[in-house]
C-alpha cells in the first residue's frame, strides 16, 4: 500500500502539469479573432472610398492590391485568414493591366502576382503559390527596363528560395540568390538595390551545409547594406547571424561581441522573435560551456518569448533545448512539463494546417457566391441598359481627367527638373568654395612662413616699428585661417561630416578665458564691455568647446564691428530652471533693420538697405553661429533696432559631468611655454651638408619657400612632380623626401605608393606636406607607408625637426643594416672554412629583410598599440603572442627597425599621442599622455617636442 501511495503521489502533480499545459494551448487558440480588427476595416473602408473616384485601371488596380494587403495582414490574428479574399481582389487586379505595358500598369501586375502567391504559400499550397512567383521571374526576364521591376523579382526569388529551404534543400535555394545575383550582373542593375534579406538567407543557407566563409562574408555584406539603408532591425538581424556563424566556428569572444550588438539594437519590445534568437544562442554557448545554470536561465526567456508569438517549429527546438537543461539540472518535474507543453504545441501546428484546409473550402463557396451573383444580375437588361450608359459617361470623363492628370505629371516633371538643376547648382556652389578653400591655404603658408622667419629668426633685432607692422600682418593672416576654416565647417556642416567631441569643461573658467580676449580690442575702440556668468562657478557640463568658442567669436567681432565710439558691449551666461545654458551677446550698436532680420542667418547673406553704408564681410560668420548651434541642439534668436543695437540669445542643451574628465583653460601648466629645439643640436649653418632632400612640389614659390628652410642644412633636389621625382631617384642618392599630395602628372598618392613597393626606395623615409588637412587623407598616406604627414601653412621650425628626426632614424637603420650585411658575410665566410662549426652556427637567421619581417613589425606594432594603457604588458607576453623569444625579439625589432625595444614602444606611443592630439579627443596634455601609458607629463612633453618639433600644448 505504501508503494501505492508513493506512486500516486508522483503521478498527480504530472496529471496537473498535464492539463496546465492543454490549458496553455486552448488559450493560445482564443486568442486567434473571427472578424478583422477596426484599424484594419476603417483601412477597407478608405480604400473602398478611394476606388470610387480612381480615374483609370492602374489606379483601380493599386487599390485592389491594397485591399488584397489589407486581408493578407490579417493571418496573424485571424482564426481563419481571409485568403480568399487576397486572391478575388488580385484577381480583379490582374484582369485590369494585364494589357497595360505601362511602368506601372506592370508593376501592379507583378504585385497582384505577389499577393496571389503569398495567399497560396500561405494556405500550403506550394506549388499554385511557385507558379506565380516563376511568372515574376519570366516577367520580368526579358523586360526593357529591369532595374524599375527588380523589387518585385527580388521578392519572388526569395520566396522560392524559402519554399527550397523549408525542404532542407539549401543548394537548389542557394542557386535560387546565384541567378538573381547573375540577373543584376546582366542587367546592369545597381548593385545597391539588392536587399539586406537576401544577403543574409543567402549567408545562412550556406552555413547550413558548412560553408562557414562564405556564410560570414555575405553576412557581413547584408550588415553593411542594412547600415546604408539606416534599418536597425535587419542590422540586429545581421549581427545574430554572424553570432551564430562565429559560434560554429568555435570563436566565443566574437559571438558575445555580436550579441552584445545585436541586443542593444533590441530594445523595442516588439522585435520578440529576434530577441528570443538572441536568448536561443546564449543558451548554445552556455550549453557548450557546460553552464547548466545559464543554459536555463536564457533558454526559459527565449520560450517565454516565443510563446507571445504565433506558434512555430522554433517553439519545438528551443523547447527541446530546454527539456535537456531541466534533466541536466536533476528538475525532472519541469522537464516532464515542458515536453508536454512541447507536444501541446505540435498539435498546434497541426491544427493550424487543418484551419488552411477548411479557408480553402470558404474560399470555394464564396467564389461560388459571386458567380451565382453575377448571373442573376444579368438577366436584368435595363439594368445592363443603364450600367451601359454609366461606363460610356465614365470613359469620356475618364478620358478628360487622363489628359489633365498628363498635363499635370509633365508639368511636375519640369518642376524636378528644375528643382534637380538648383541642387545641382547650389552643390557646385558649395564644392567650390570646399576646393578654393583648400587653395587658399598654399598661398597662406607662403605669407605666414616667411613672416614667422623674420619674426623669430632674424639674427637682429627688429626695429619696433617694423616689428609692429609685421606683427599687424601676422595677426592678419592668423584671421584669413580662421575665416578659411570656418568656411570648411560651413561645408561639412552642409555634407552631414562635421562631429561633435564634447568633454567635460568648467563652464565659468570657459567663458571668461574666450570673453577676455576681447578686452584689449574693445579698449582701442574706447567700448564699455562688461561680462556676467551666473550660476556657472564650478559647474562642468559635458560641451563641445571648440565650436562653443567659435560661436562666441564670431558673435563678439560681429558686436565690435559694428558698435561706434563709446558704445556698450555686454555678454551674460546663465543656466536656466530646465537645465539649459542660456547665453545673450547684447550691442549698442547700428542695429539690424527689420526688412534684414529674417535673413541674417543665411549664408553669404548681404543687405539691401539703401540707407546703410557698404560694410563688407562674408556672410559666413551669423550663419555659422546659427548652424553650429542648431548642430548642439540649440537655438539662436536676435532682437534688434536700427540706431539702437541687437541682442544675440543663445539657448542649448547642457548635460552636467557627473566627473571632472578635464580642466579646460584652467590648466597652465603647459600655456605660454617657450618652445626650444636647441636640444635638437640644429646650428644655423652646416658646414658639411651630409644629406640630399628631395622636395616634390609644383608650386613655385612654395619650393622656394621650403628650401629656404632646408638649404642651410642639406643639400636639395627640387621637382614639378611624381614624374620627376622618380626620375632624379634613378641617377641621385636621396635620404628623405619632401612631398606635396596635389600635383599634375603624377600625384603625391602614386609616387609614395610606387616607393614603398619597390625594393630599391622603400626605406626612404617619406613626408607628405599637403593643404589636405582631411583625416582621411591623413589615414590613407600613414597606411600606405608615409612616415610623416604635415599640412599648410605650417610653422618652419616643426618641419625641421621633423626632417631631422626622420633623417637620424634613417641613418641608424642603414648603419644596424650594413653591419648586419656585414656580420652575415662574415658568418658566411667562417661556414665555407670549417664543418667543425656548422652545428652551432645553421640555427642563426641570414635573411635580409623580407615580407615576413616586414609583417611582423606591423604586428609587434599592432600588439604594443593595443595593449598601450595596460602597466602588466612586458616583454615576455609579447615575445608570446608573437612565438619568439626575448631576446630574439629584441633582435629582431633593432635590425628592422633601427631602433631599441624600448625606443620602438617610445615612438608608437609618441605617434598615437600625436593622432589624439589633432582629432582633437581629449581636453590638455594631462589626458592624452596618461591615455598613451605615459604617467610623467613633463617627460612626455619633451620627448614630443624631440620628435615633432611642436609642444602638445599648442593643439588647445
Amino acid at each position: 500500500m505504501r508503494k501505492l501511495f508513493v506512486v500516486f503521489k508522483k503521478i498527480i502533480p504530472i496529471c496537473f502539469l498535464l492539463a496546465a499545459t492543454l490549458s496553455i494551448g486552448q488559450q493560445k487558440n482564443n486568442k486567434l479573432k473571427k472578424n478583422l480588427i477596426s484599424s484594419d476595416q476603417i483601412e477597407l473602408e478608405r480604400h473602398f472610398q478611394i476606388l470610387n473616384s480612381a480615374i483609370n485601371t492602374v489606379d483601380s488596380a493599386k487599390i485592389y492590391n491594397d485591399i488584397a494587403s489589407v486581408h493578407l495582414k490579417s493571418k496573424y490574428y485571424l482564426a481563419v485568414p481571409k485568403y480568399d479574399s487576397v486572391r478575388y481582389y488580385g484577381n480583379k487586379s490582374l484582369q485590369l493591366t494585364k494589357s497595360d505595358k505601362t511602368t506601372e500598369g506592370i508593376q501592379q501586375y507583378l504585385r497582384s502576382l505577389n499577393r496571389i502567391g503569398n495567399a497560396y504559400k500561405n494556405e500550403g499550397y506550394i506549388s499554385k503559390a511557385s507558379e506565380n512567383f516563376n511568372k515574376i521571374l519570366n516577367i520580368t526576364e526579358n523586360i526593357s527596363n529591369p532595374s524599375n521591376f527588380y523589387e518585385a523579382r527580388q521578392s519572388a526569388t526569395t520566396e522560392i528560395a524559402s519554399f527550397f529551404a523549408a525542404q532542407e534543400n539549401f543548394e537548389l535555394a542557394i542557386n535560387q540568390y546565384t541567378s538573381l545575383f547573375e540577373y543584376i550582373k546582366d542587367k546592369n542593375i545597381d548593385e545597391k538595390k539588392i536587399s539586406a534579406i537576401v544577403f543574409l538567407k543567402f549567408g545562412r543557407f550556406h552555413r547550413k551545409i558548412g560553408r562557414m566563409d562564405i556564410a560570414l562574408q555575405y553576412a557581413y555584406k547584408a550588415k553593411e547594406v542594412a547600415t546604408r539603408n539606416d534599418s536597425f532591425i535587419r542590422v540586429a538581424m545581421a549581427y545574430l547571424e554572424l553570432a551564430f556563424i562565429k559560434f560554429e566556428n568555435h570563436e566565443t569572444k566574437e559571438v558575445d561581441l555580436f550579441l552584445a550588438k545585436a541586443v542593444d539594437l533590441l530594445k523595442n519590445p516588439k522585435y520578440i522573435g529576434l530577441l528570443a534568437e538572441y536568448y536561443y544562442i546564449k543558451a548554445l554557448i552556455a550549453d557548450r560551456n557546460t553552464n547548466v545554470f545559464e543554459k536555463i536561465q536564457n533558454a526559459e526567456k527565449a520560450f517565454e518569448l516565443l510563446n507571445k508569438q504565433t506558434v512555430s517549429k522554433k517553439h519545438i527546438t528551443v523547447g527541446n533545448l530546454l527539456y535537456e537543461a531541466y534533466k541536466e539540472n536533476g528538475d525532472f518535474q519541469k522537464a516532464i512539463a515542458i515536453v508536454e507543453d512541447t507536444r501541446t504545441l505540435e498539435k498546434i501546428i497541426s491544427n493550424n494546417e487543418e484551419l488552411k484546409k477548411s479557408a480553402f473550402s470558404e474560399i470555394t463557396r464564396r467564389d461560388t457566391n459571386i458567380v451565382f451573383e453575377q448571373n442573376k444580375s444579368q438577366t436584368k437588361s435595363n439594368v445592363i441598359l443603364f450600367v451601359i450608359l454609366l461606363f460610356i459617361m465614365a470613359v469620356i470623363t475618364t478620358i478628360y481627367f487622363f489628359k489633365d492628370r498628363q498635363k499635370k505629371i509633365r508639368l511636375s516633371m519640369i518642376i524636378a527638373k528644375k528643382n534637380e538643376q538648383l541642387k545641382q547648382l547650389n552643390e557646385a556652389k558649395s564644392q567650390f568654395f570646399s576646393n578654393i578653400t583648400h587653395e587658399l591655404q598654399t598661398p597662406l603658408t607662403l605669407i605666414a612662413g616667411p613672416l614667422e622667419q623674420v619674426l623669430n629668426e632674424n639674427k637682429e633685432p627688429l626695429d619696433p616699428i617694423t616689428k609692429g607692422k609685421l606683427q599687424m600682418v601676422m595677426n592678419n593672416t592668423n584671421a584669413l585661417k580662421t575665416l578659411i576654416n570656418d568656411i570648411l565647417d560651413l561645408s561639412k556642416l552642409k555634407a552631414k561630416k562635421l562631429k561633435l567631441n564634447a568633454q567635460s569643461t568648467n563652464l565659468d573658467t570657459f567663458f571668461n578665458t574666450t570673453t577676455q580676449k576681447f578686452i584689449q580690442l574693445t579698449k582701442q575702440k574706447d567700448i564699455s564691455f562688461e561680462y556676467c556668468f551666473k550660476d556657472l562657478e564650478d559647474f562642468h557640463a559635458i560641451v563641445d568647446t571648440k565650436k562653443l568658442e567659435k560661436i562666441i567669436n564670431n558673435l563678439l567681432s560681429n558686436a565690435i564691428k559694428y558698435t561706434q565710439l563709446d558704445g556698450a558691449i555686454s555678454v551674460l551666461g546663465t543656466l536656466t530652471k530646465k537645465n539649459q545654458l542660456k547665453l545673450i551677446v547684447k550691442d549698442t550698436g547700428v542695429g539690424i533693420s527689420a526688412a534684414d532680420i529674417p535673413q541674417i542667418f543665411d549664408r553669404y547673406f548681404q543687405t539691401s538697405d539703401t540707407t546703410k553704408p557698404l560694410e563688407g564681410g562674408s556672410g559666413i560668420g551669423l550663419s555659422l553661429v546659427k548652424e553650429l548651434v542648431e548642430l548642439m541642439n540649440g537655438k539662436v534668436t536676435v532682437e534688434s533696432e536700427l540706431g539702437q543695437g541687437s541682442t544675440f540669445t543663445i539657448t542649448m542643451p547642457v548635460k552636467k559631468a557627473t566627473t571632472k574628465l578635464s580642466e579646460n583653460y584652467s590648466n597652465t601648466e603647459f600655456l605660454n611655454t617657450d618652445i626650444s629645439l636647441d636640444h635638437l643640436q640644429l646650428e644655423t649653418e652646416f658646414k658639411v651638408k651630409k644629406h640630399t632632400v628631395l622636395i616634390v612640389e609644383d608650386h613655385t614659390e612654395m619650393q622656394e619657400f621650403i628650401a629656404s628652410i632646408l638649404q642651410k642644412r642639406y643639400k636639395l633636389i627640387i621637382v614639378n612632380n611624381g614624374k620627376e621625382a622618380l626620375e632624379k631617384l634613378q641617377t641621385n642618392t636621396v635620404d628623405l623626401i619632401v612631398s606635396d599630395i596635389m600635383m599634375p602628372v603624377m600625384d603625391g598618392f602614386t609616387l609614395l605608393g610606387m616607393i614603398k613597393q619597390s625594393e630599391t626606395y622603400y626605406d626612404i623615409p617619406i613626408i607628405m606636406l599637403t593643404a589636405l588637412a582631411e583625416i582621411n587623407y591623413k589615414l590613407k598616406a600613414l597606411t600606405v607607408g608615409a612616415d610623416d604627414y604635415l599640412t599648410k601653412p605650417f610653422v618652419s621650425k616643426e618641419l625641421l625637426a621633423r626632417t631631422h628626426n626622420l633623417l637620424e632614424r634613417y641613418i641608424t637603420r642603414k648603419k644596424i643594416k650594413a653591419e648586419t650585411i656585414a656580420q652575415e658575410d662574415a658568418l658566411e665566410e667562417l661556414l665555407t672554412k670549417t664543418d667543425d662549426e656548422t652545428n652551432v652556427l645553421t640555427s642563426i637567421d641570414h635573411r635580409k629583410h623580407t615580407k615576413t619581417d616586414i609583417e611582423l613589425i606591423a604586428k609587434v606594432a599592432k600588439l604594443i598599440e593595443q595593449n598601450i594603457d595596460n602597466p602588466d604588458f612586458k616583454l615576455n607576453d609579447l615575445s608570446e603572442k608573437v612565438f619568439l623569444g626575448e631576446r630574439q625579439l629584441r633582435r629582431k625589432i633593432k635590425l628592422i627597425t633601427g631602433l631599441s625595444t624600448k625606443k620602438f614602444q617610445q615612438e608608437i606611443q609618441l605617434l598615437k599621442a600625436r593622432r589624439l592630439l589633432e582629432e582633437d579627443t581629449y581636453g590638455n596634455v594631462t589626458a592624452v599622455a596618461i591615455s598613451v601609458g605615459m604617467d610623467n607629463v613633463t617627460r612626455f612633453s619633451k620627448l614630443y617636442v624631440a620628435r615633432f618639433g611642436k609642444h602638445p600644448a599648442d593643439y588647445f
